[in-house]
């Protein structure tokens, strides 16, 4: 594991004096339910409302670019293509990308899926889906494996990345001053 999250989370156990423990999970579904048992103290996710029920966030620390993933032949070829009539855009379920589709596209159908990587790259190579939602790096990587596929340019919304710790746990609270300490 690499990335802005690992190195902000090594140096955020190295100042409480902890040992770093990552653990890793394939969809946001499951990190939400990982919330709710109790598996993990600090987590990096989007920061949306909808959520502050069951976590404490932190100020955001960064965002995020969300776009779509194509095939050639797709009738989406730009951001303002995806919301018309019958066109149907796979998102993996309780993420954030899902949260913003819900409540933002009129036309188009939102398709739930409980991981873009594996079932909603099928519905996209199956013609089932005209387009995959996710946040612009996963599809960066996700393009390579679908001949033809591309990743529309620009970005449908810029999701906060924050760090959240579960609702009753606050000694873990933090703020963006306690982390720049470093």
């Amino acid at each position: 594991m690499r990335g802005i999250a690992v190195d902000i989370a090594r140096e955020l156990a190295k100042q409480l004096g902890v040992a770093f423990e990552p653990v890793r999970y394939k969809a946001v579904n499951q990190l939400l339910e990982g919330a709710k048992a109790g598996e993990w103290d600090v987590a990096f996710i989007g920061l949306d409302p909808t959520r502050t029920a069951d976590m404490d966030f932190t100020a955001a620390y960064l965002d995020v670019g969300n776009t779509y993933l194509v095939l050639a032949n797709s009738p989406i070829q730009n951001i303002g293509d995806a919301d018309r009539p019958g066109h149907r855009i796979a998102v993996t379920r309780g993420a954030t990308q899902d949260l913003f589709l819900s409540k933002n596209l009129k036309q188009a159908e939102v398709i739930r899926v409980p991981l873009i990587q594996t079932s909603g790259l099928e519905l996209l190579t199956s013609g089932k889906a005209h387009a995959l939602t996710e946040n612009t790096q996963v599809l960066v990587e996700l393009a390579p494996k679908i001949p033809g596929a591309t990743v529309v340019e620009g970005s449908i919304y810029g999701t906060p990345q924050a760090l959240a710790v579960v609702k009753g746990r606050p000694a873990g609270r933090l703020t963006r001053r306690s982390l720049s300490n470093t």
